[in-house]
C-alpha cells in the first residue's frame, strides 16, 4: 500500500519520477511508509523539515558531495 501522506509530502513530489531518488520512493512511499520518519511526524502533526529524509537523516541540499 502506498503512503497516505504522499500527496502532501514535499519529498515525494521531488522524487516522483525516474532518477537517482527512485529507491527512496520504492522503500518508503510505495510500501513500508510506516517506518518513514517523515510519515510518523506528519501523523502526529509535527512539522516535517524539508531536508528530512525518510530514514531520519538530513539531506545535504546544495552542498558539494565528494
Amino acid at each position: 500500500m502506498a503512503c497516505p501522506q504522499r500527496h502532501r509530502c514535499t519529498l515525494h513530489q521531488q522524487i516522483d519520477g525516474p532518477g537517482a531518488l527512485t529507491p527512496w520512493k520504492n522503500l518508503y512511499c510505495d510500501s513500508g511508509f510506516e517506518r518513514c520518519v517523515r510519515y510518523r511526524l506528519a501523523t502526529i502533526r509535527s512539522p516535517v523539515p524539508a531536508d528530512l529524509l525518510p530514514d531520519g537523516r538530513t539531506a545535504r541540499i546544495g552542498e558539494a558531495q565528494v
